[in-house]
């Protein structure tokens, strides 16, 4: 992934090319030179993972329509590791936590529009909070963007073929929640193998070395603890 820097604020933000969500908010914050460190993680803390374009996306006849139609919507992911919040409720705390840092960045500097630009996207300003935990346990959003990329599918499927659209769509609709399962699963593994300490509170022993990664010393150290070494064959050497 390449990082580039907006030359008007100096602020960093990943992605670039066709579509990218990279200058999104930049160009609202009202202050000429190079912003302070921490407005600057306020600015990158709030540019969104992702857009989804729905407004020329196909409809399904006689389905209710998506949240993602006739608009360009801000998508926002974060894996869950702990077990003190509910995926829903996490999910539930993004768009209100963004509107904050962009109404902070508004207040302190007169005459930007951050929080009016975001207003400018989704179903009433909304971001689509995607958010995953353990075992394929994902924010309802996640519905949102299967249901619309199922709908898609059937509709291509239904010009080559004639056929029941309810039983496409739910097929379609079977393999998106399967794969998309199987992805956030081995995601949501992948977060708690790096954020092992913080997700299941280890504390490491007395006797480990102290490294800047604990946790990748206790596994060291359980692979060549004497305690857990491959057995040593004693007897006597058979003679040649």
């Amino acid at each position: 992934m390449h990082y580039y820097k907006n030359l008007s604020v100096g602020v960093a933000a990943s992605g670039g090319g066709f579509g990218s969500v990279k200058g999104i908010f930049i160009q609202n914050k009202h202050q000429p030179g190079q912003p302070p460190l921490v407005d600057q993680d306020t600015l990158s803390g709030i540019i969104p993972d992702a857009k989804i374009d729905g407004r020329a996306a196909v409809r399904l006849a006689d389905r209710p329509s998506n949240k993602l139609h006739d608009a360009v919507t801000l998508v926002e992911v974060k894996g869950l590791a702990t077990v003190a919040e509910t995926v829903a409720h996490r999910a539930s705390r993004i768009d209100s936590d963004i509107d904050k840092a962009a109404v902070a960045l508004d207040t302190k500097y007169p005459g930007s529009t951050v929080l009016a630009e975001k207003k400018k996207y989704g179903e009433g300003g909304k971001y689509l909070a995607l958010v995953t935990g353990s075992l394929g346990n994902c924010s309802a959003d996640l519905n949102v963007v299967v249901d619309l990329i199922a709908g898609i599918n059937t509709v291509r499927a239904l010009e080559l073929r004639i056929t029941n659209q309810d039983q496409l769509f739910s097929m379609h609709r079977r393999r998106l929640v399967s794969s998309f399962g199987l992805f956030t699963t081995r995601l949501w593994a992948r977060h708690i193998h790096d954020r092992f300490r913080d997700a299941v509170a280890v504390t490491a022993p007395s006797h480990t070395p102290h490294f800047p990664d604990p946790d990748r010393e206790i596994t060291r150290d359980f692979h060549l603890s004497r305690s857990h070494a491959r057995p040593q064959h004693c007897g006597p050497r058979r003679s040649a």
